[in-house]
């Protein structure tokens, strides 16, 4: 009798919901608790255990859902996963493109034609994503219903966003955080969807909250300030009271950029990299 060999595909995602990170483990669960202790440690700094550690330091978890499963060879899964989540618009915090030879990337689109053929044959002989867990596959699929998969929009930006005053009072809702964006003028709906995680108190002079969450506490630390390290390489060249200082120290007009690299969405700002200590 032959022994199978199940690897599962699982996501990782914001206590609010957004998915940030696809992975493989034979083992979900206990995978989940080596990323948490890795993150503690900081043994390791990627932008996965970046990101974990900042939920970690706000009291809050990454989410845990296996979305897939397959029995024997998984690399081309796991790549056709992290490309699917990609071209949702989903802003995963992934260092690679999964399995052991990623695929070619282009202007965000699914790679090459051999690529997609593989992946066209493993679906047809496996169907693995049979096995997907049946809630978070009709979640999905009424998403994406009669929408274009390449729209950004999909399944992040589509989300209905309520728009309320600073005390918290209901003054209007929208069918996107989009909408709500061109609402108000914002260049880009980054500030919008910061409120609704929890990351920011306000935007565009409102909070905001995802319909289907409601209103995310902000916590803020004593003057909304976090000490900042500034790295050369391997070594501290110096410590700032808040990201505003840092930002000056390298005459940065913008202080996001530096918090960006903080977070771990980017390894570096201004020839320097940061961390909140």
């Amino acid at each position: 009798m032959k022994t199978k060999n199940i690897n599962y595909i699982y996501v990782l995602s914001e206590p609010t919901g957004e998915i940030r990170y696809v992975g493989k483990s034979v083992n979900p669960k206990d995978r989940y608790r080596r990323h948490l202790n890795e993150a503690k440690k900081r043994n390791s700094i990627t932008y996965k255990s970046n990101w974990i550690y900042s939920l970690l330091k706000k009291g809050l978890k990454p989410k845990i859902e296996v979305i897939d499963q397959v029995d024997g060879e998984w690399e081309w899964l796991e790549q056709y996963w992290i490309s699917q989540m990609k071209i949702w618009g989903f802003d995963l915090v992934n260092d690679t493109e999964g399995g052991e030879n990623p695929p070619t990337w282009k202007d965000g689109q699914v790679h090459n034609n051999e690529f997609i053929k593989h992946l066209s044959d493993r679906m047809k002989k496996d169907n693995p994503s049979k096995n997907m867990d049946n809630k978070w596959r009709e979640n999905i699929s009424k998403s994406m219903k009669g929408k274009s998969p390449n729209n950004i929009d999909t399944i992040i930006n589509k989300r209905e966003v309520m728009q309320f005053s600073l005390k918290g009072k209901l003054v209007g809702e929208f069918e996107s955080l989009t909408d709500a964006a061109n609402y108000l003028g914002l260049k880009n709906i980054s500030g919008i969807r910061s409120v609704c995680n929890g990351e920011r108190f306000k935007s565009g002079g409102y909070r905001w909250a995802y319909k289907d969450v409601g209103l995310v506490e902000y916590k803020s630390r004593p003057g909304n300030k976090r000490k900042v390290l500034k790295f050369d390489g391997d070594k501290i060249v110096g410590e700032f009271n808040s990201i505003a200082d840092a930002a000056r120290n390298v005459g940065a007009k913008d202080s996001s950029a530096i918090r960006n690299a903080c977070i771990g969405k980017t390894k570096s700002s201004f020839g320097f990299s940061w961390k909140f200590k």
